[in-house]
């Protein structure tokens, strides 16, 4: 429970450079700008995937060397909330070093940031502090003012969540001070209420930690006043911490009401660091009003949170230190790059064997999991609970058009086909050919797939494909035997890297390890 309320506590610092360029440039009114602006704080809280397919029209308006390099920081910024962190941080240090050559200080100390919370994050504190001290170096390279508040006060919010990490809590407490004297020479505004708001996070989250709940809600409260959106992550941050507070209390009711909040941003926005502590506290809910079946639905999905986020945070620390000490070692002398190398040589190697150790454990204890599930007749997919909320923004338009007794036969509909056919097993099954063999037209069909499916139409049948396909496999192990595209082919993909990849989504792992544990 302490290292989730640890990296509850690093979300924040986190997030705030996830949206440092959004902050800092805000007043830019270019095309460019306003798209980079929209899919940092909008589109990856509300869709990821969508948030991706726009990064191709900003390729296209990046006309500057500038604007191509922020291109990258925003990739690696959603790569990071999609949880590929191992991918993230490589384009992050890339996109560092284009900064420095190009001398962009303050674009480069967002980079730095990023970089420095992923590297405390994966528990290398030593080279956070590598990348904090570059950070300060910059820093120092800008006039006193309004940016320098702002970096300065960002500064002291990683010292705060290294500290976090020690329980050095009076530490926290005064590098908090530190960081509210920053933020009081930030300029009036949105970017001060941001920054401020995050301050106050901290000692929100610092006073939960000391047990004074009391005061810990006061200051949630100041910051939600403070912040004066519901638009930004950071808005369930905040109630994820009210609803812990409010269960300390005993104020169940409004604990509950809390959670559904923080539900339907982490649903939208993918954000897995929030889903696992959402998860947990669920756990610690229902925990609390003895409601054993939804505890068990929530501890099954924060395990697998936690075994999935393991293995990936452990490969990514393998591959960010062996980029990192690269790095480093070109600067140094011939005898010294000699002795570090054999050193990291040495270090990697022993940290490859535990991890593939580790990964082999992760790996097995999926396995059990969806054997389970299997066994339960349950389904496989995307992690969520039968609770959370499934409604999408985008399609209350919709639900406001469509009569109750259209959507209900619609999804009678659905549902007797599911039972009835295998339609998703069509190579060419698409939203319009479903539509009309359901007579009814593709926006409903939309809206009653999101609604009662709780995803869009590509997840909806390719977790139908890949459910098929493993039960198949688990009923006649002749399948066993048989290569991976043929198996793609069976299962209604068209190719064998869509499969691989679907397959990895919905089981959690790659299908030629599951045939292996299958075989054993």
């Amino acid at each position: 429970m302490n290292k989730l309320k640890e990296k509850y506590i690093w979300i924040f610092t986190l997030l705030y450079f996830i949206f440092i360029p959004t902050i800092f440039f805000g007043q830019e009114k270019d095309d460019f700008e306003s798209l980079r602006l929209h899919i940092l704080s909008e589109l990856s809280a509300r869709d990821i995937q969508q948030a991706f397919a726009s990064l191709d029209s900003l390729e296209i308006l990046a006309e500057t060397r500038r604007q191509k390099i922020q291109t990258e920081m925003v990739r690696a910024i959603l790569y990071y909330q999609q949880g590929d962190k191992n991918r993230a941080l490589g384009i992050a240090m890339d996109v560092e070093q284009d900064y420095r050559k190009n001398g962009n200080y303050s674009d480069q100390i967002s980079a730095i940031g990023f970089i420095a919370s992923n590297f405390r994050e994966l528990g290398l504190f030593n080279e956070a502090i590598i990348y904090l001290d570059k950070a300060e170096k910059s820093i120092n390279k800008l006039p006193d003012g309004h940016l320098k508040g702002q970096y300065g006060a960002l500064l002291y919010h990683e010292s705060i969540a290294i500290y976090n990490n020690k329980k050095d809590y009076k530490k926290v407490k005064e590098n908090i001070q530190q960081a509210y004297t920053y933020v009081e020479s930030i300029e009036v505004g949105k970017q001060k209420n941001f920054f401020l708001a995050t301050t106050i996070n901290f000692d929100a989250a610092n006073e939960y930690n000391l047990g004074n709940y009391n005061k810990s809600k006061e200051l949630y409260r100041k910051a939600l006043e403070t912040l004066g959106t519901k638009e930004d992550l950071l808005y369930g941050l905040i109630m994820l911490g009210k609803a812990k507070v409010a269960l300390k209390e005993k104020q169940y009711n409004s604990s509950l009401d809390y959670l559904q909040v923080v539900d339907t941003m982490s649903v939208a926005s993918q954000f897995f660091l929030l889903k696992s502590e959402l998860y947990k506290t669920y756990m610690d809910y229902y925990e609390a009003v003895e409601d054993s079946v939804n505890y068990n639905a929530s501890h099954y999905l924060y395990l697998g949170t936690i075994h999935q986020n393991d293995g990936e945070l452990k490969h990514a620390a393998n591959q960010a230190l062996s980029q990192l000490r690269s790095k480093i070692a070109v600067n140094e002398s011939k005898s010294s790059s000699f002795i570090a190398f054999g050193i990291l040589a040495i270090g990697v190697l022993l940290v490859i064997i535990v991890l593939m150790y580790r990964r082999s454990k992760n790996l097995t204890v999926r396995y059990e999991y969806v054997i389970q599930r299997l066994n339960e007749g349950k389904i496989l997919e995307q992690e969520k609970v039968s609770h959370l909320s499934n409604n999408q923004n985008d399609n209350l338009s919709v639900g406001d058009a469509i009569s109750k007794e259209t959507e209900e036969r619609i999804l009678l509909s659905v549902v007797d086909l599911e039972s009835n056919g295998d339609f998703y097993l069509d190579p060419n099954i698409s939203l319009t050919k479903l539509a009309s063999m359901l007579e009814t037209n593709t926006k409903y069909l939309t809206y009653v797939i999101r609604k009662h499916r709780g995803k869009n139409f590509s997840i909806y049948i390719n977790d139908l494909r890949i459910n098929y396909i493993v039960l198949e496999i688990r009923k006649n192990p002749e399948l066993l035997k048989y290569k991976i595209s043929y198996l793609a082919e069976l299962a209604g993909f068209s190719n064998h890297s869509k499969f691989s990849s679907e397959f990895k989504r919905v089981v959690g792992m790659a299908p030629s390890i599951f045939i292996s544990k299958m075989s054993a």
